[in-house]
């Protein structure tokens, strides 16, 4: 909040406020990193989170010392390392603090992977829809697939973060992991369409979303007690709540349709070939196909009440049919 106020009062969009809030975002993770690795019990949930946060704040550190100059935004550095390297060690740390606590089971393993892809492929359809709009495509193919790699994994670990919520045992962790990634997802669809413009830096409004996803990361790890980040052990399970599951296949549906108008309004964005387009999107049909099977009901008293209210409609159906009633009363006449 300091460190917000103080770029809040800053007019020097191009120097203070990025020193303020670059800062801001080294201090918070420098913290976090700590507290994990100052604990009396360390469980691999907190060493996956703590690589993940340290991998971070090295990849903010490196963007601090190349972002200190220049023309234009870099792109293509070592600090896209350590950025990414942040959601491939947070990634486990989500999944398996939610298997730990009940928000993900066995049973509801795959349909949780199929939500991920949905909003993984989601997010990337928009993307790219945003770039067709208005994209100047300024940057090398490989270079746009490092920035396509960003809202995608985004998108996963907020849908990870999001199936905390629906557990009883405390709010607000969970909430502060939401809060964390949703700002995280937004600076970073930013910063992509930016960079694919040449811009020479990003507005104070992505510095402080960066800022608050350290900041709230920050405030989960505080709170957790020996399990981070997240809930403590003993949640309910999740039972994939419908207004979570319908976002996510409503959100699935309207992909289809901006990769629909994407491809008749082409061209592609930068790096995207048609194979490669094509397959997308079955990954997303085939998430939302799967998940329309799978999750909505998974583990509710009303679906499991299903079957059994079938089958004995099939009897009384039968029962009151015309050939039933004809042999049952062939029987009592005999």
């Amino acid at each position: 909040m300091i460190f917000a106020i103080l770029g809040g009062t800053s007019t020097d969009n191009t120097s203070c406020n990025r020193w303020i809030g670059e800062v801001g975002q080294l201090v918070c993770g420098a913290t976090t990193c700590v507290l994990l690795l100052t604990r009396p019990r360390r469980t691999s949930v907190a060493l996956w989170t703590a690589g993940a946060v340290a991998a971070w704040t090295t990849g903010a550190l490196t963007w601090f010392v190349l972002n200190s100059g220049g023309s234009r935004l870099p792109t293509g550095t070592l600090a896209d390392v350590g950025y990414l390297a942040m959601p491939a060690l947070m990634i486990p740390a989500l999944w398996l603090h939610a298997r730990r606590s009940g928000a993900i089971t066995p049973e509801s393993r795959g349909a949780v992977a199929a939500l991920a892809v949905i909003a993984a492929m989601s997010a990337l359809s928009f993307t790219w829809f945003f770039l067709s709009l208005s994209g100047k495509g300024a940057v090398a193919p490989w270079v746009a697939w490092i920035n396509y790699l960003y809202p995608m994994t985004d998108t996963v670990l907020l849908t990870l973060a999001a199936s905390l919520l629906t557990t009883r045992t405390g709010l607000v962790r969970p909430l502060a992991l939401v809060v964390a990634f949703a700002a995280l997802m937004i600076s970073d669809e930013v910063y992509v369409q930016l960079a694919d413009r040449a811009a020479p830096h990003t507005p104070f409004g992505t510095t402080l979303g960066y800022l608050i996803f350290s900041a709230a990361l920050l405030v989960a790890v505080a709170e957790a007690d020996g399990e981070a980040p997240g809930l403590p052990e003993g949640g309910r399970a999740w039972t994939f709540r419908p207004g979570l599951t319908l976002l996510l296949q409503a959100w699935g549906l309207m992909s289809i349709g901006v990769c629909t108008y994407v491809a008749l309004n082409g061209p592609l964005p930068t790096g995207v070939p048609v194979p490669v387009f094509i397959v997308m999107v079955m990954a997303l049909a085939a998430g939302l196909l799967f998940s329309a099977r799978h999750p909505l009901a998974q583990g509710t008293a009303l679906y499991q009440r299903i079957p059994a209210m079938s089958t004995r409609k099939r009897r009384l159906r039968k029962a009151a049919s015309p050939r039933s009633l004809f042999s049952r009363r062939r029987t009592e006449c005999r």
